[in-house]
């Protein structure tokens, strides 16, 4: 009988992924580089990923002491959505980190990394944004993408200067970029953003373009919370992002984002665990609401007929 399983090996964990992207709005594509801290529980010669419509062009593995194995053969699953990495020895057991050069295009199909269309005084501009639930981060990044695979998230944006770049965590630096990419395109910045908890990969999100926000605090957490002390006496960020010229639509949402977040603290007593809380309002997007961990995108025919 057959092998009819789709799942990824169990031997081979993701621990950690450093990931950096560049999106390019204007040819739709994007390139990017990853870093992924694994745990291998058994000794292989291959790794195999998710990975849909990328072209993971150079593959190598390093172990604890940097020394670095190129992967001799990468093999592709169309069925499956997978890319097997083969080695020329075997990778030991215990903590490596296998890193990846790809590329991809910035889709028109509302997933995984996507282009999204708006238009201001009659003139049409785009962002990039991402749709990853159920099974499509494996578009815009070689990945672990099933559920139960949690790991940490490092996320970087290589964006021109006078765009935004939000991800699912606040910034903690920005710097100028000049040409160290092969492109080499002058007045780009790197986003770099603060790690994500442990999640699912399909929690992940980003977006970057042309953008305005609202801004507020909710209350202070009450210090009779029974759980989660950490959290007691401070006031959660809420912010509301809008295309240019919708930002004064995003005063409702605003403040049910408030209300909301200081509703489910006092009913659960427990303080939200997380510094930030950020929603967009989309251009086009798959569905009414994705949800993510610190981020919410929300469709702007939702916003103009009413929350529901």
């Amino acid at each position: 009988m057959k092998n009819r399983s789709v799942r990824l090996s169990k031997s081979v964990i993701p621990i950690k992924y450093d990931i950096q992207l560049r999106p390019d709005l204007e040819n739709f594509t994007f390139e990017g580089i990853e870093t992924i801290t694994l745990s291998i529980l058994k000794p292989t010669k291959t790794l195999t990923l998710h990975s849909k419509e990328l072209e993971i062009e150079t593959v190598h593995m390093s172990d604890m002491w940097e020394n670095k194995v190129f992967a001799k053969k990468i093999s592709y699953n169309e069925k499956k959505e997978t890319a097997t990495f083969l080695f020329p020895k075997f990778i030991p057991i215990g903590k490596v980190k296998l890193t990846l050069v790809f590329k991809g295009i910035l889709n028109d199909k509302m997933r995984g990394f996507y282009r999204s269309r708006y238009t201001v005084s009659n003139k049409e501009h785009y962002l990039a944004t991402t749709q990853f639930e159920a099974t499509d981060a494996r578009r815009a990044f070689p990945c672990f993408d099933e559920p139960a695979q949690k790991a940490i998230f490092h996320v970087s944006l290589i964006v021109p200067k006078n765009k935004t770049a939000i991800s699912n965590t606040l910034p903690v630096t920005v710097l100028e970029h000049e040409s160290s990419l092969p492109a080499g395109r002058q007045g780009y910045k790197i986003v770099k953003f603060l790690p994500t908890p442990k999640m699912s990969t399909y929690l992940l999100a980003f977006i970057v373009g042309d953008f305005e926000y609202l801004e507020s605090k909710t209350a202070p957490t009450p210090s009779s919370f029974r759980h989660s002390p950490s959290g007691r006496g401070r006031s959660i960020q809420v912010r509301i992002f809008t295309t240019p010229g919708k930002k004064h639509q995003a005063k409702f949402a605003l403040e049910c984002a408030v209300k909301t977040l200081e509703f489910y603290e006092k009913y659960f007593d427990i303080a939200y665990p997380l510094p930030l809380e950020q929603w967009k309002i989309g251009a086009r997007l798959p569905i009414g609401k994705a949800r993510f961990w610190w981020m919410k995108i929300i469709h702007l025919l939702a916003t103009n007929n009413g929350l529901r």
